[in-house]
């Protein structure tokens, strides 16, 4: 939404702007949504950096070498990236860890308020608050098991 908001501000189209949200939204609305599934599956941690770090740092570059193909080829231009491809993917890792650590912040204080409204019908959000749970349940354990080394 935020590159739609920018292509226009800038004075292109609405059209561009639509074509830019949605070459650049849908497959980080794909990758986002595999994170949930590791997230369920257990084969990532609930509020966890690292991993998500791991995760984006290859899907990140992807999915904006495609926004970036696909608004050339949209655009009817020739494809031209920054530095080559080499350059502009090793860029694009670079800028991942930021996005990892948004995604993760994002995930973590917004996700779980839809998921609680849309639990009773949505299995995924359901095992999702689960997960957030026993993440909360296990850093109370630790918190109990601190205080009584220290008191």
């Amino acid at each position: 939404m935020l590159i739609g908001l920018l292509s226009v501000a800038g004075g292109g189209s609405v059209g561009t702007a639509l074509v830019a949200t949605l070459i650049l939204g849908i497959p980080l609305a794909v990758f986002g949504a595999l994170y949930d599934v590791l997230l369920v599956a257990g084969r990532m941690g609930v509020g966890t950096i690292a991993p998500a770090v791991a995760f984006w740092l290859p899907l990140f570059p992807l999915a904006r070498l495609l926004n970036e193909v696909l608004a050339d080829v949209v655009a009817g231009n020739s494809i031209a990236l920054s530095g080559g491809v080499a350059g502009f993917l090793a860029y694009q890792a670079l800028l991942s860890l930021g996005f990892a650590i948004g995604w993760v912040f994002l995930h973590d204080q917004l996700g779980p308020l839809w998921w609680l409204r849309v639990r009773a019908h949505n299995p995924v959000a359901a095992l999702l608050i689960e997960r957030y749970a026993e993440r909360v349940d296990a850093l109370e354990r630790r918190r109990g098991r601190a205080r009584k080394r220290s008191g």
